[in-house]
């Protein structure tokens, strides 16, 4: 398919399980490319999902890495996984995510705008990693201890969209009327649902790797959102508490409270 496009001056490809063919046509061709790894992708497979052939996976992860002119990963911890397949690596770098400080900012009009009510907010897919549910706990806990009018929006959808619509369904009435599932929204609307927040949220549980370069987080530096967040991983590079943020410790949904 490369070959019959046309000539190339670089191959770029984001890393997915078994996929080596295009970062082997660029090295025989002699063409220059990168390879950008998001996450450990086959720890992640065996852990939340199904790898039907695990040492097919690994050995097209160790053709990818080695054929890449330069691989990106987006963490230190992304970046030593890579380099369990591929150890002598010397065109290995760590780039974090970014966010395009045009699009997200504190200017942008809310789409759904917070008036007098104090809104907690989350915006990301609705997967296991994400804890969204330990978001819905403190929230609960959050409405016993304050008076003042206040709701959450989970915007996003994902595979614990019925199991986190159960959880919230096992509320008291006052809690559940204050808690708003948005669903998945259009790339462009995200600016208008950050601006609709006064608190944006990033929960982790305790126990997982964390490798991730969340782009909720830095989309939430970027709206000019207070954050309150999980203590995993590399935030220490990227938020500290007191400053930027508030964190907390992981999996404990009485201190996000």
């Amino acid at each position: 398919v490369i070959q019959q496009a046309g000539d190339f001056s670089m191959v770029y490809e984001r890393f997915s399980l078994g996929s080596h063919a295009a970062m082997e046509w660029a090295q025989s061709s002699q063409v220059s490319s990168i390879l950008e790894v998001n996450a450990p992708l086959i720890d992640e497979q065996l852990r939340h999902r199904q790898l039907i052939d695990r040492e097919l996976a690994e050995e097209s992860a160790r053709r990818a890495f080695g054929a890449a002119g330069a691989s990106a990963a987006v963490s230190a911890e992304v970046a030593a996984w890579v380099r369990e397949y591929s150890p002598a690596d010397a065109n290995l770098h760590v780039i974090r995510n970014r966010v395009c400080t045009q699009t997200f900012s504190p200017d942008v009009s809310p789409q759904s705008p917070r008036g007098d009510c104090f809104t907690v907010g989350f915006v990301g897919s609705l997967r296991p990693w994400h804890a969204v549910d330990l978001l819905i706990d403190a929230y609960s806990l959050f409405l016993q201890r304050t008076n003042q009018p206040t709701r959450l929006l989970i915007v996003g959808d994902g595979p614990q969209r019925d199991a986190l619509s159960q959880r919230i369904a096992g509320l008291d009435a006052a809690a559940r009327s204050t808690i708003q599932l948005v669903g998945a929204v259009k790339h462009q609307d995200i600016p208008g649902w950050l601006t609709s927040m006064d608190v944006a949220v990033a929960p982790y549980s305790a126990g997982q790797d964390f490798y991730f370069s969340p782009l909720k987080v830095f989309e939430y530096m970027a709206a000019g959102r207070a954050i309150v967040a999980s203590g995993v991983g590399q935030w220490d590079s990227i938020l500290h508490d007191g400053q930027n943020a508030l964190l907390t410790r992981p999996g404990d949904p009485h201190g996000l409270a």
